[in-house]
C-alpha cells in the first residue's frame, strides 16, 4: 500500500509486516511478474535516475524492494547468518562480501559484489540486502550503483535501511 502522507510518501505492506518512507523526491515504478502476475517489485528512483538500453542505471539513485514468500529461500538466508555469526560476521570471497547486520532489530544478510573493474563497469555495484520477515517471507532490497552514477547513491542507500521498520 503507497499512501501519500504530510511527510511523504510511505509504502507499508501489512502482510509482510514492514513500512519505510520513499526518499523525498524520487518516484516509484511498480512492476508485477509472477505466473498469477500476484508478486511485486517496487523500483524506487531519484528525480535524476537514467537507464541505457539494456536498462541499467547511468544515472541517479536506485532501490529496488521485493517480497518473496519461498520457505527454502528463508532458511536458506537464516542458515547464511548462522554461519556468518561463527565467522566473526563478515565473508569475502569470490568477487563477493556478505555481512550479517541488523534491520530494524532484525537479522539481515546484505551481499555486495567486490569484482573486478570491467563487471563494475557493466552491472555497478550490486547491493542486496535479504531479510528474513517469517519462516516464509523474505524481504530483498536491492541497489546497483553504477561508478558514474551519482556519488551519494550508497549513502543514501543505507539511509533508506535505517528508516526501514518491520512489525
Amino acid at each position: 500500500k503507497i499512501t501519500e502522507t504530510p511527510e511523504g510518501t510511505v509504502v507499508q505492506n501489512e502482510k509482510a509486516g514492514f513500512s519505510f518512507e520513499v526518499p523525498e523526491g524520487w518516484r516509484i515504478e511498480e512492476k508485477q511478474y509472477g505466473l498469477a502476475r500476484e508478486e511485486y517489485l517496487l523500483n524506487f528512483l531519484s528525480s535524476d535516475a537514467e537507464f541505457n538500453e539494456d536498462e541499467s542505471l547511468i544515472k541517479g539513485c536506485g532501490i529496488s524492494l521485493q517480497t518473496l514468500h519461498d520457505r527454502l529461500e528463508v532458511d536458506s538466508v537464516k542458515n547464511r547468518l548462522a554461519f556468518l555469526g561463527e565467522e566473526k560476521g563478515q565473508i569475502r570471497s569470490e568477487g563477493v562480501t556478505q555481512l550479517a547486520l541488523e534491520i530494524d532489530g532484525n537479522p539481515a544478510l546484505k551481499t555486495s559484489s567486490t569484482t573486478d573493474q570491467k563487471f563494475l563497469e557493466k552491472f555497478g555495484r550490486i547491493t542486496q540486502v535479504r531479510i528474513p520477515a517469517d519462516d516464509t517471507t523474505l524481504i530483498l532490497i536491492g541497489s546497483s550503483i553504477m561508478p558514474i552514477a551519482q556519488p551519494g547513491c550508497e549513502s543514501k542507500f543505507e539511509t533508506f535501511l535505517s528508516g526501514f521498520v518491520i512489525k
